[in-house]
């Protein structure tokens, strides 16, 4: 027996020295002596080796004989990686994907591999090669993913789903000019398109990468408008296959490929001239012959404000700098954000996802409307492509490679071959010649009334009723068409069909994007009925009526509306108390109003005006509807308005009120939205939204937001648009129980109020059991508590977790999961509600024995970040971690890096302060870097360290990323035993360093400098956006940000907030001269002897008159101030302390644009005071004071 261990261990050596060998001979088949960083699938591995990979491993798993598999050369790992990546590539054929599967194409007896030993393989291995996973959640897998490429035999499905979307996606980008971000929010919105188990973010990310390789290729080789695309590319790069993160070495993909270089080639014009397009498609679902009604509403990139105010019928001046963008149609659709650009071009950035509708709601009109700080900017506007369906006409859908696009309504002609025809049951549709047809194949159910699918080509003609509709395919003409009626439309939601007030006329979107009206001649306007007679003046007309579009002499499309005259208006009055009040129309004209008996006290139809008055015996709805009939038409018109009350609610997406003081979680702030009635002009009011966090350092954070109101008295403040403001005063409390109370003011008195938490609800404790209050039970049905789910992990340990089971009563949950099999011993337990729990619940800990009594055995075995979390006095662990904390951010290859990285990867879904070293990282400017790269969460963790932990990354000091920089070199030199100017560590050091600047604005300038210094290879464009930065000059930049009408302060903050009354004014910017004057006498001389009172804002007093108070002063200063300091400053505990950091933070929440843009402008000056060259020119600093 021991011979035959002694065999088997000869045996597991050699095959190690074997994974040496072919990890040398691999690279040097491609010339190479090491790893240079690039993704797996780049290396192109060939089906041998492929295959020499699997027996290799099929070997060494037999030399186990059954022991677990240790990992203990970093080859090994190197190749289990590059294997695992390959069989993604070559085997995976869809289903859910796991690492049992990668095994058993190894091996058909189990493999005993342990989750720990797995990990760390892969991170060993994907190091090996230059690479780090991501570091949350399964991210291990998915770095598997993300370096094998596109599965290739799901790619190989050349009119598979991923094809559909490829190409689809590639005329969108070039439409659109989307980056590589937008595509991947593309793929993500169209997710349902792929099977369940490719809808992954990685995923997302290849998918982009093919759309992004193959219009690099159209740009560097100018395939736009080739007769022969493909020929072109074989000619000029005949290895251009080889640049997408696919296999090509079969041929599966070459259809595939040959489709995008095509669709690239494509001469495509821009939508850049109007801000939101949409396109309706026919989607068939998995269910055979069942069909799905889609609406996109897609965004380019960028838009000329000229064009953005064309568009909305308002002027460029009324655009302010910032202002998001809203859908409305059944309900309202938040499209983004958008943003001027600071330049002369007049550019607006919108940073919004592709967005979809479906079903019934996918038919109905969608308008678009521009808001600033719960304020309509202007009366809801058309989208092209995007007006109501009408539901007695046929809808024609070309039949293309990549979608069913919607080419008309009622008649049309189509370009392709076939088309798909949707119409209702009861319409007749025949082929007019022998070489035409059509065929039912399916219905459409979720659309009112439910549609027949034909597929048709050639010649149809449709009849429904006495009307009759044609379509005819393989026609010349066979672009879809645009339309797009441009009005005044009617204030308030109206339906079946639109109220214009006047006579509104259609236009047509043009190849370049502009709007081209249609010739009046080609418009009929008819009487909505059968036979109906035509409207030789439509001006004078009121109530419903038909417009028919003419083309060649036939109606080829109908669209209904109702006119009203152009002075109509729509008046609303209060009454004596919030549950009275009266709507008045003027100009309607309508005959009959019928409205709900018991809200109406009366009702006085009069034939130049109509009056409703009414009374709600309880508490009034927030919306009333009335439906209205004209004299000449049956038509029935259904108004939905608000009630005339006066006063203010919380109301959710769904129109429910939010009760007095009730206690919600933060992830319902895009639901929220508060709503305030003032219609009596005799006693207008004033409203404002005030948030307040109590119990921060330095006593209550408040924010106050006017509530606008529109001309009919009705106001309306989504709390979306103050996602910003929220989250920059939650993150001025370390406490996973912050509360942010939000009211509503009504001259100085609060009508309504309602609070913010972190979580759902809390678990409490009994006995050995975790269970839900008795409130939290009656407020959530049996379904929601069923799908809660829990999970405990060790505390202190990287010992792997257990799932909680839910206790159940005759087979209903009853909210309570015992703890009592949690071993004391690996104690305490973090108790926590899982990813896809239905509820976040507060994580709660729950230990077999008090934290502090650990005995000297069980604390040796943790790392020095557990030991520390194990003491039992508050202070004296909050001492410890941050002395731990200060340990980790010098060592990136601390022992305890392994606990953070496990938490980060079991608990990334909780808020950051669940975890106390958290907030220790936020306050050290240098554990916060290595954070990022450690866990390598990019952007999306310095995004969540800003909103949670109050992080400023703009004040990250200059000298802390230099020295993060050298530390992560040598990190890396250590981990492959090379110097550290080798050149595979600074592949590796060139990918991770530079992606920290994404995260911030003024951090990515800080990084190009330390990037630029540290002589480490670096592009051209690096070099020219240091080079700017250096050439600017600090008065320039004074000059920009303070003087003149149009400088940066009155641009971004003062005409922005010229109506709000509370700012932050603490004094705050004369506290941060004193510290520069205290700490770094020298700086301030030199501040003071060159820029003098130019330094900052001085309003009341001008540039030479005695200094007076001013409340914006510290709004104005403070972040320029911040900005020089944290460059300044060699000893950064003098200033940065918690109570300055939450003075700073209250001005950020106020006005982060401001903020950013200010503290840039004072860390470009602070650059240049301590350029290595700066001294040479500059006069002896003499003592003075600043400003």
């Amino acid at each position: 027996m021991a011979g035959d261990e002694k065999t088997a261990a000869d045996g597991g050596e050699s095959i190690l020295q074997d994974f040496t060998g072919w990890v040398r001979e691999f690279l040097a088949r491609r010339g190479l002596e090491r790893p240079n960083g690039q993704m797996l699938f780049s290396y192109r591995a060939a089906k041998e080796e492929y295959l020499a990979l699997r027996a290799m491993f099929a070997e060494r798993i037999t030399a186990l004989q059954g022991d677990p598999w240790v990992f203990k050369q970093r080859a090994e790992s190197a190749c289990f990686v590059l294997y695992a990546a390959e069989w993604w590539r070559r085997e995976y054929a869809g289903g859910a994907w796991r690492w049992l599967h990668i095994l058993e194409s190894i091996a058909q007896s189990p493999v005993n591999l342990d989750v720990l030993e797995r990990s760390a393989a892969v991170e060993w291995g994907l190091r090996a090669w230059g690479h780090l996973p991501s570091g949350a959640g399964k991210r291990y897998l998915g770095a598997i993913v993300a370096n094998g490429g596109l599965p290739l035999q799901l790619v190989a499905k050349g009119d598979g789903a991923i094809s559909r979307l490829l190409i689809r996606g590639t005329r969108q980008a070039q439409q659109f000019g989307w980056d590589a971000a937008r595509l991947e929010a593309f793929f993500q919105a169209y997710e349902l398109e792929l099977v369940q188990h490719l809808r992954d973010e990685d995923i997302y990310r290849l998918l982009a990468m093919v759309v992004t390789t193959v219009l690099d290729l159209r740009r560097q080789y100018n395939l736009a408008g080739s007769a022969d695309p493909v020929g072109h590319l074989d000619r000029m790069r005949p290895d251009w296959r080889q640049a997408f993160p696919m296999a090509v070495d079969d041929k599966s993909a070459e259809p595939l490929l040959v489709g995008l270089v095509k669709e690239a080639a494509r001469e495509m014009s821009t939508a850049a001239a109007y801000p939101v397009i949409a396109t309706r498609t026919l989607r068939e679902s998995a269910q055979n012959g069942a069909f799905q009604l889609v609406l996109s509403l897609q965004m380019p990139a960028t838009i000329a404000l000229e064009s953005l105010a064309a568009a909305c019928d308002i002027s460029a001046d009324s655009i302010p700098q910032s202002f998001s963008m809203e859908a409305i149609g059944s309900g309202k659709l938040a499209l983004g954000e958008a943003r001027q650009l600071l330049g002369a071009q007049s550019q607006v950035m919108l940073s919004a996802r592709t967005q979809r509708v479906v079903g019934q709601d996918a038919a109905q009109e969608h308008m678009l409307v521009l808001r600033s700080t719960g304020e309509a900017l202007h009366e809801a506007v058309g989208i092209p492509g995007a007006d109501g369906l009408d539901d007695f006409q046929p809808w024609v859908f070309a039949i293309r490679q990549s979608e069913n696009v919607l080419m008309g309504v009622g008649s049309c002609r189509v370009a392709e071959e076939r088309a798909l025809l949707a119409v209702s049951a009861e319409a007749q549709v025949i082929a007019d010649s022998e070489d035409s047809q059509a065929t039912v194949v399916g219905e459409m159910q979720d659309v009112q009334p439910a549609r027949r699918i034909y597929e048709i080509s050639g010649s149809v003609s449709i009849q429904l009723d006495s009307s009759r509709f044609f379509v005819r395919t393989k026609q010349v003409a066979g672009v879809a068409e645009q339309l797009l009626w441009r009005g005044t439309r009617a204030p308030y939601s109206a339906g079946p069909f639109p109220v214009y007030q006047g006579v509104p006329h259609l236009c047509r979107l043009t190849a370049d994007g502009l709007l081209a009206p249609v010739h009046p001649k080609d418009i009929h306007w008819v009487m909505p009925m059968r036979q109906g007679t035509q409207v030789d003046s439509p001006k004078g007309h009121r109530g419903p009526i038909d417009a028919w579009l003419v083309e060649g002499g036939m109606r080829v499309r109908r669209f209904r509306m109702a006119l009203v005259a152009q002075d109509a208006r729509v008046r609303f009055r209060s009454g004596d108390s919030p549950r009275e009040g009266s709507v008045e129309f003027k100009g309607w004209g309508f005959s009959q109003l019928d409205t709900s008996a018991e809200l109406t006290k009366r009702v006085e139809v009069l034939p130049d005006v109509a009056r409703w008055e009414l009374a709600s015996e309880t508490k009034p709805p927030a919306q009333i509807g009335a439906s209205v009939v004209w004299p000449h038409s049956t038509l029935a018109l259904r108004l939905e308005l608000p009630f005339p009350s006066s006063g203010g609610r919380f109301l959710t997406s769904n129109g429910a009120q939010v009760t007095k003081g009730a206690l919600l979680p933060l992830k319902c702030l895009p639901e929220l939205r508060a709503q305030v009635f003032s219609r009596n002009p005799e006693a207008p009011k004033r409203y404002t939204l005030m948030l307040e966090l109590a119990g921060t350092v330095g006593g209550s954070v408040v924010s106050e937001h006017a509530i606008s109101l529109d001309k009919q008295g009705f106001g309306e403040l989504r709390l979306l648009e103050l996602e910003s403001s929220v989250r920059g005063i939650m993150c001025q409390s370390s406490s996973l129980d912050a509360r942010l109370n939000i009211r509503i003011y009504q001259a100085g008195s609060v009508i309504a109020e309602m609070r913010l938490v972190r979580y759902d609800a809390e678990l409490e404790t009994k006995g050995a059991s975790m269970t839900l209050s008795e409130q939290c039970l009656a407020s959530h049905g049996v379904q929601v508590i069923e799908q809660i789910v829990l999970e405990a992990v060790p505390l202190l340990t990287s010992d792997a977790g257990s799932k909680l089971s839910q206790s159940m009563s005759d087979g209903v949950p009853v909210g309570s999961w015992p703890v009592a099999q949690l071993a004391a011993d690996r104690g305490p337990w973090l108790v926590y509600p899982a990813v896809e729990s239905s509820l976040q619940l507060r994580p709660s800990l729950y230990a077999g024995f008090a934290i502090g009594t650990q005995n000297a055995t069980s604390i040796a075995r943790l790392c020095p970040l557990g030991q520390a979390m194990s003491s039992e006095e508050a202070s004296e662990r909050a001492i410890e971690i941050e002395a731990v904390v200060s340990a980790m951010s010098c060592d990136l290859d601390h022992r305890s890096w392994g606990l953070v990285r496990h938490h980060y990867q079991q608990l990334s879904h909780l808020p950051l302060s669940t975890l106390d070293y958290w907030r220790a990282i936020g306050r050290d400017p240098r554990a916060c870097i290595a954070a990022v790269l450690k866990l390598a969460g990019g952007t999306q963790l310095m995004d969540r360290m800003r909103d949670e932990l109050g992080l400023i990354w703009a004040l990250t000091p200059k000298a802390v990323l230099s020295e993060v920089l050298a530390l992560l070199t040598k990190t890396w030199a250590r981990q492959f035993n090379v110097e550290e100017h080798n050149s595979l560590v600074h592949t590796i050091v060139k990918g991770e360093f530079p992606q920290l600047g994404l995260g911030d604005t003024v951090l990515q300038s800080l990084v190009d400098v330390v990037w630029f210094e540290s002589g480490i290879e670096h592009s051209q464009e690096l070099t020219s956006r240091v080079a700017r930065m250096a050439a600017t000059s600090p008065s320039a930049l004074l000059q920009k940000i303070w003087v003149g009408e149009d400088c940066l302060v009155q641009r971004f903050l003062l005409r922005q907030h010229v109506d709000d009354r509370v700012w932050p004014c603490t004094g705050l910017a004369n506290d941060l001269i004193h510290i520069i004057q205290a700490n770094e006498p020298a700086y301030a001389s030199r501040l003071s002897a060159e820029f003098g009172k130019r330094l900052v804002w001085m309003p009341t007093a001008g540039q030479s008159g005695p200094h007076s108070k001013n409340l914006k002063e510290d709004v104005a200063n403070a972040p320029l101030l911040a900005g020089l300091l944290a460059q300044l400053c060699t000893k950064p505990q003098q200033w940065r302390t918690p109570e300055i950091m939450s003075r700073l933070l209250r001005i950020r929440s106020f006005d982060p644009a401001w903020f950013d843009e200010s503290c840039r402008i004072g860390t470009l000056i602070a650059l240049s005071l301590t350029a290595p060259q700066a001294s040479h020119h500059r006069r002896a600093p003499r003592p003075a004071e600043v400003g």
